[in-house]
């Protein structure tokens, strides 16, 4: 190995999250087949250790923060619900379909379970969200009515240009209480609008909405 462990680890904070980081090290700081296998196992363990939410004590031997660790973990998790709230959308329009077109009321009921799994997948991550989140004595009610927020009333229209990718067309679209850009992917509902577009915090988020 070219480098210390611990400047690998340091380099790996500052980039992993840039696509085709190692690359961009290896152009930057050189990297042997010792470091590129040392980063590729610490990505990799990291990942896995996300991924099981084990973002507190057995993290502290990647010589990270818990308060960056808190957010990889916040970064998954948001991702993860914006994912199966697309899944969750293309169910609800199917089964809106089949019903429009009075198909048999069996394939509608094939549809039934695992749209459920997928939302009770996707409200297991919003719980834990929730719960990383310095809440400052908000209840779950407050915290669910913010969710439930009317995108169109919030956003003023049913289509506008999306602002995170700051597109020029009208590509995202308001449905219920979430917005979707059906160019970048991005998926919203009012809380990730205000955090996001608005930049506020979770707690001025909610507050502002409930």
């Amino acid at each position: 190995m070219i480098h210390s462990p611990k400047s690998l680890v340091h380099f790996w904070q500052l980039t992993h999250n840039r696509p085709g980081w190692m690359f961009f090290l290896k152009d930057r700081v050189g990297l042997d087949r010792g470091d590129w296998e040392f980063l590729s196992d610490l990505d990799d363990d990291f990942n896995q250790k996300v991924k099981r939410g084990h973002y507190k004590k057995d993290l502290e031997a990647f010589g990270v923060s818990r308060e960056w660790v808190k957010d990889r973990r916040t970064a998954y998790l948001e991702k993860g619900i914006s994912d199966l709230t697309k899944e969750i959308f293309k169910i609800e329009d199917e089964i809106a379909i089949m019903r429009d077109r009075d198909e048999p009321l069996f394939g509608r009921l094939m549809l039934k379970k695992p749209l459920e799994g997928l939302r009770n997948r996707r409200d297991k991550m919003r719980r834990e969200l929730v719960n990383m989140e310095n809440t400052c004595g908000l209840t779950e009610e407050q915290i669910e009515r913010a969710r439930q927020f009317p995108m169109t009333e919030l956003i003023g229209k049913k289509r506008i240009p999306c602002p995170i990718h700051q597109g020029k067309d009208k590509n995202m679209g308001a449905k219920g209480n979430f917005a979707h850009c059906f160019v970048c992917g991005v998926t919203l509902d009012a809380i990730g609008w205000l955090m996001k577009v608005e930049h506020k915090s979770f707690v001025e988020a909610v507050k502002e909405l409930s």
